[in-house]
């Protein structure tokens, strides 16, 4: 599977939203390309805190190498992801959903971050704005799968209209596009084996 697969599918899940933990000096699904020494501040906040996740000094280094990361780089969405995470992990949902909002401030159209915060917005009980963060995502996706006509794209749109209108509806778009959104029979049978992880996935435990 290719990086962005697995970013989709881990963004997808959102937190879950931890893409193959390290990361080259490839671009992302939104098109930034960081510098590699923004890069190397990431990863090695991720190998901190997947190593030693436990322990108070290593969190609070890779928190450190995060917003350095951030401060050298403010549009570089993977660090504001893995900070979001960690956060989370941490027990601070509140400060974990600001980080993806300061994100969204500058990429106010990023659908993966959209659709992240908006299981955050869900899991703190504000279910309102939750539903706004899901249709600004699901219309997002749509406007880069139109773009690339990469079928990731589409397939966390699926999860968006999940959360908006319900399993059925996802599932019935789905079918109604699969043969589209798959070149080999190989590639669908990936795409279906994750849009039943979507509409199978109960709804408390896809916002997690």
């Amino acid at each position: 599977m290719n990086r962005n697969f697995l970013l989709a599918l881990s963004l997808f899940m959102f937190l879950t939203l931890t893409p193959c933990n390290a990361q080259s000096n490839k671009k992302l699904c939104c098109g930034h390309e960081p510098d590699p020494a923004v890069i190397e501040l990431h990863n090695q906040a991720v190998n901190a805190y997947t190593n030693h996740s436990n322990s108070p000094d290593s969190v609070k280094k890779a928190m450190t190498l995060l917003d350095c990361a951030i401060e050298k780089d403010p549009d570089y969405q993977l660090a504001y992801a893995h900070k979001a995470e960690y956060l989370k992990n941490q027990g601070d949902l509140t400060q974990a959903l600001e980080t993806l909002n300061a994100y969204l401030k500058r990429n106010p159209t990023e659908p993966y971050t959209l659709l992240g915060a908006g299981m955050f917005y869900e899991k703190l009980g504000n279910k309102k704005e939750a539903m706004d963060y899901y249709k600004r995502a699901e219309a997002n996706f749509k406007r880069l799968y139109e773009k690339d006509h990469d079928s990731v794209h589409e397939i966390n749109r699926y999860a968006a209209i999940r959360l908006i209108e319900g399993p059925e509806k996802a599932k019935a778009l789905y079918e109604a596009e699969r043969d589209r959104l798959a070149s080999d029979e190989e590639r669908r049978k990936v795409n279906d084996a994750l849009v039943m992880l979507i509409l199978e996935t109960p709804r408390e435990q896809l916002i997690k």
